[in-house]
Formats: C-alpha cells, sequence, structure tokens
C-alpha cells in the first residue's frame, strides 16, 4: 500500500507522535491511502483535493478518523481487513468501528 502524507511526512508523523486526531482515505482496492491531521485537512473529501484528486472521487475510497485510542471507518465488517493493514502499517493496532 502507497501511503502520501500530506501535508509532509514529517507532519504527520508529528501527529502520530503527540497523538493528534487523524484523517485518511483509503482507496478501495487497498493500493493506496492519504492520511493527514484532522487540523490539516478538517473533511475527507478536502485531503482528496489537497493531495492531487478530484473531492467528487470520495465514492472509491474509505474514510477513517482515528488516534490511538481508536479508528472510525466507512467501511462494512467484511472489508476491515484493508483499514487494519492500513493502520497496522502506521503502527496503531486499536479498534476500528
Amino acid at each position: 500500500m502507497e501511503i502520501i502524507s500530506y501535508p509532509s511526512k514529517e507532519r504527520v508523523k508529528e501527529g502520530f507522535r503527540i497523538d493528534e486526531p487523524m484523517l485518511a482515505v483509503i482507496s478501495f482496492d487497498g493500493k493506496k491511502a492519504i492520511v493527514a491531521q484532522v487540523e490539516d485537512s478538517f473533511e475527507h473529501h478536502i485531503l482528496l483535493k489537497q493531495a492531487g484528486y478530484s473531492e467528487l472521487d470520495i465514492d472509491k475510497f474509505f474514510r477513517i478518523r482515528f488516534d490511538k485510542s481508536g479508528a472510525v471507518c466507512s467501511c462494512q465488517y467484511s472489508e476491515k481487513s484493508i483499514i487494519q493493514e492500513f493502520l497496522q502499517l502506521l503502527g496503531y493496532f486499536v479498534q476500528v468501528n
């Protein structure tokens, strides 16, 4: 899975370090994800646009908010494996709701 950090890897890593609320979109095929601190993007469609995608592509991505206490996503139970894989790649071993 290719993970794009917005606006930079350093900014996203800092968010992880201080446990800021994070926002991500993950393509349905699990090949690409975009992640940012919530305060840098505010909404999933804005994050897509900031990463160079059309905000109309939101229907091609899972939407997730997460921190060290857990994650909330727009996926069905059967699709949570993609979300879990993404979170584990980032070092988050949390419950997905």
